[in-house]
């Protein structure tokens, strides 16, 4: 459980940053399907 926790948060950490770094000049929901997919998929692995 420790992993998968530690994986959703970094990633949502990394899109996070970069958007604050790029001075939020796109939304943040545009990737919300990619990192769904990306988690859900990286779990059932």
């Amino acid at each position: 459980m420790y992993l998968a926790r530690s994986i959703c948060v970094g990633a949502i950490e990394h899109i996070i940053i970069r958007w604050l770094l790029k001075e939020k000049k796109y939304s943040l929901t545009q990737y919300a399907d990619e990192l769904a997919d990306l988690l859900i998929d990286s779990f059932k692995a």
